[in-house]
């Protein structure tokens, strides 16, 4: 089926296949439009797709009752590169050979029960930021990620939706973007980006990012890449493998009670601990591997917290004191430098037993910085 001079529309409860090998495009859609379908849309050119627009438009993969429209690929099975695509699949989008689907720009929402599926990758995108919203599961069946966002964008990972790779679950390339995950994400690094991406990143995790590789995987790489790294740790977050924040990473704990930097966290050079209660944090000697200044700052949310580095021989620690009364150890070797604030009239704001070494009781001015 081939439209152009202008919008096509297609709809779609029956089955429309390619059976050529050579040039089989199921439907194209030169100038864009919209496909909606509830049955089989189906190729066998290894080359072609299933569906191609060169303009921009939209596709629905729906379902009636049991039945769940399939669109099937030889190649890529969704691809739109001549303007922007919005995708809404609740049933099965799967590629044989390369992308389940390739998206210039636009959006991507999986609902519950969808699955989309590549044998390269599940969903990937060259030239502009897109973004992807799944609820079911998004996946490859070759070798590549679940979500290569090569230029960029954001990814929502709801409570239930699973974004599965054998390289990596979810790639975040280029100009950088924000993932927020409250379901599952694996690959043998669960979460990745590339050297080459020069934007800022952002995580979110409520969910668990896992490497299939166990303990001595990545479930995180932030990478060492220009631009700012941030990962927020919510409540319920759980991370099968290590977390490499890139040597000048950020880690927020935004919930009380979620701090926790295990020998697994690494390359983070900002702690920010969470407003709202006292927090206890442990620093061990593992943490600044990757460090690029050798130095991790702590700060203190809005109550009192216990922040201990004793286990630290080598590297320094900047600890901020919260409000409240907090409870500060240093490192073993003495790189330690407090920072405790006073309000404007000279009265304390806060309360702090610092210790500048593990055992110490006593303070030590030239470790001491006062901010008003």
């Amino acid at each position: 089926m081939f439209v152009n001079d202008g919008a096509g529309v297609v709809i779609n409860f029956g089955h429309i296949t390619s059976t050529s090998t050579a040039s089989g495009t199921t439907i194209v859609l030169e100038d864009g439009g919209s496909v909606t379908n509830f049955g089989t849309v189906q190729n066998t050119d290894p080359n072609a797709a299933a569906i191609y627009f060169h303009g921009a438009g939209s596709i629905i993969n729906g379902r009636t009752g049991v039945s769940a429209g399939s669109i099937s690929g030889a190649g890529n099975a969704i691809s739109i590169r001549g303007g922007s695509g919005m995708i809404i699949n609740s049933g099965s989008i799967k590629s044989a050979t390369a992308n389940g689907v390739y998206l210039n720009s636009g959006s991507v929402t999986n609902q519950a029960g969808g699955v989309i599926a590549g044998h390269s990758n599940g969903i990937y995108n060259r030239h502009a930021l897109i973004g992807v919203t799944n609820s079911g599961v998004i996946e490859t069946t070759g070798t590549g990620d679940g979500v290569y966002l090569q230029a960029g964008g954001s990814i929502t990972n709801n409570a239930g939706g699973v974004i599965a790779g054998n390289a990596a679950g979810i790639v975040l390339g280029q100009h950088g973007g924000t993932v927020r995950n409250s379901g599952i994400v694996k690959g043998v690094v669960g979460f990745y980006v590339p050297a080459t991406n020069s934007g800022n990143v952002t995580l979110v995790n409520s969910g668990r990012i896992a490497s299939t590789a166990g303990a001595a995987g990545r479930a995180v790489e932030m990478g060492g890449s220009p631009g700012s790294k941030l990962l927020i740790v919510e409540k319920g977050a759980v991370f099968t493998g290590l977390v490499e924040g890139g040597g000048r990473g950020e880690i927020e704990f935004a919930s009380p009670g979620t701090a926790a930097m295990g020998a697994n966290i690494s390359g983070f050079e900002t702690v920010a601990l969470a407003d709202g209660a006292a927090d206890s944090l442990t620093l061990v000697q593992a943490n600044w591997s990757g460090v690029s200044s050798s130095r991790i700052t702590v700060i203190g949310g809005n109550h009192g917290n216990t922040v201990n580095a004793s286990a630290v021989t080598t590297g320094g620690v900047t600890i901020e004191g919260g409000a409240g009364k907090d409870v500060l150890t240093g490192t073993a070797n003495g790189n330690t430098t407090f920072v405790l604030f006073y309000s404007a009239t000279g009265s304390s704001s806060n309360e702090h037993l610092v210790a500048t070494l593990a055992g110490s009781p006593t303070l030590d001015p030239a470790h001491l910085l006062f901010v008003s």
